[in-house]
């Protein structure tokens, strides 16, 4: 029997944005023109799988390759090396990855998506999402990230009920710093709510309801 294929959380959020998000986006885009936005999107893509990939490799115990891919003009452009030195500080914090790049599957809410990783924080299950920008964040543009990470740590309690994710963290690098959000889990369970709403409006908009969202 062939199953439709299962929304991914980001493309659920990204078809539930707020006005004021997709405002923002909009006139982002008519301020630095189309091509130039469509140019930094996609430079900000690669960064992000390379420094991905350099974070893969070492929590497996391997040397990363940061020239694998791409020439080192390119990377340099990119910055690519001053955002991997900021990282690369951080990774001794991180122990036993439970699972890396891993995708997962909510079966009774109907989605899927690949978390960064699942491992230990300070002492505590994580599940931990690397960003990497241009310039210092505030904590108020990463709602949508917060949101995200609930969305995957009950996908993986949906799968694993065992594991019980006890803490989100965010971590934003810039080429010359780092921001670290941490999410107890209070705040995790709070953003768990809001992924559900998140799932309504999605079910509505796109006329598909899950059995375990609908009312009455």
């Amino acid at each position: 029997m062939a199953y439709p294929k299962l929304p991914s959380v980001s493309k659920i959020l990204n078809k539930t944005q707020s006005i004021e998000k997709k405002t923002m986006l909009a006139n982002w885009r008519a301020r630095v023109g189309e091509s130039e936005a469509e140019a930094i999107i996609a430079n900000s893509k690669v960064r992000g799988e390379v420094i991905h990939a350099l974070i893969e490799e070492r929590l497996k115990g391997n040397e990363p390759a940061i020239q694998q891919r791409y020439d080192t003009e390119y990377l340099e452009t990119l910055e690519v090396f001053k955002y991997w030195e900021q990282m690369d500080l951080l990774l001794p914090k991180i122990e036993y990855p439970f699972a890396i790049e891993q995708p997962v599957i909510h079966g009774e809410l109907d989605y899927q998506g690949r978390f960064d990783l699942l491992a230990y924080w300070e002492g505590k299950l994580t599940i931990i999402d690397f960003k990497t920008k241009s310039k210092p964040v505030l904590e108020t543009w990463l709602e949508d990230d917060f949101t995200q990470l609930a969305a995957y740590a009950g996908a993986i309690e949906y799968a694993r009920p065992e594991l019980k994710v006890e803490q989100g963290l965010i971590i934003a690098l810039t080429p010359n710093g780092k921001q670290l959000f941490v999410l107890d889990k209070e705040q995790l369970n709070g953003f768990w709510n809001a992924w559900l709403l998140r799932l309504l409006d999605y079910g509505v908009e796109e006329s598909v309801v899950t059995p375990y969202l609908q009312i009455g």
